[in-house]
């Protein structure tokens, strides 16, 4: 298996190509970077490489440059080899599903997972310290947390998943810290598997809960008081063009560097 992460002539894409390098060191993977020629200056492109190559050594992670004419090539690539996951990146003022490289790549509907890096800050991919990762109430799948985990463990990072459910009915119910408690012991409930396996791993997360009458504010609020580093958040693979929900807010106006991850699914 092996990593892809698309590069090309804005410097951006080389903060993407770090995430996945340490992707890829967490489960002992090749990393390829690919070019798709446009219109871009391949002294960029050889730029990107080098640095990536440097630090791969430092992280002993095999890595190699691809150039491709089209995405006719990348398509073809992900069906002939075993493509554990693609990378791409865009900035963090250009909203994601404006005409944009980003969205070419989502179009495709490739048959790979795809981990979108919405960079706020170009050096924000060397250090990690802290990870957080937005879930509403208590939906997390076990491709999203198996993502989270590859980020955890490649930095050492200290980790937290912030469960939120948006207030409609009983906007009082939020200052309840009884109804509060309740609430993290039913999430806690539902994600006991994942403790278990968090444990198994080595690996430790705290897990908060917040009620909220705008979900996206409450995210931004409490990333903003805790001084995060990177955020994980979900999508769905073909609905994420036009789907949206407020956890999405998040990767619209990100405050830190997010990567937008979309799992393929194989139902569709």
């Amino acid at each position: 298996m092996r990593v892809v992460s698309l590069i090309n002539s804005n410097m951006i894409c080389e903060t993407s190509s770090i995430y996945a390098l340490h992707y890829a060191k967490a489960f002992t993977l090749k990393l390829s970077l690919v070019h798709i020629k446009e219109n871009d200056k391949l002294s960029i492109i050889d730029k990107v490489f080098a640095d990536i190559k440097k630090l791969a050594a430092s992280l002993d992670v095999e890595v190699e440059l691809i150039i491709y004419e089209s995405f006719k090539e990348l398509e073809q690539l992900i069906l002939d080899k075993n493509i554990d996951i693609l990378f791409c990146s865009t900035k963090h003022e250009r909203p994601l599903f404006e005409q944009s490289f980003a969205k070419r790549v989502i179009q495709l509907g490739l048959r790979v997972d795809l981990a979108v890096v919405k960079v706020v800050k170009f050096a924000g991919a060397m250090s990690i310290e802290k990870i957080i990762m937005p879930i509403r109430g208590h939906q997390l799948s076990v491709k999203k947390f198996t993502f989270f985990t590859a980020f955890v463990n490649a930095y050492t990072a200290t980790a937290e998943i912030f469960s939120v459910d948006e207030i409609k009915q009983h906007p009082a119910a939020w200052l309840d810290a009884k109804a509060v408690k309740i609430k993290l012991q039913e999430v806690t409930f539902h994600l006991r598997h994942y403790f278990k396996l968090a444990v198994m791993m080595k690996m430790k997360f705290s897990l908060r809960h917040s009620y909220a009458l705008i979900e996206g504010d409450e995210l931004q609020s409490h990333i903003a008081r805790n001084s995060f580093d990177l955020a994980i958040v979900g999508g769905h693979h073909k609905k994420s063009i036009f789907h949206h929900h407020p956890i999405e807010a998040l990767f619209e106006k990100p405050m830190i560097n997010t990567i937008y991850f979309i799992p393929f699914n194989d139902d569709v």
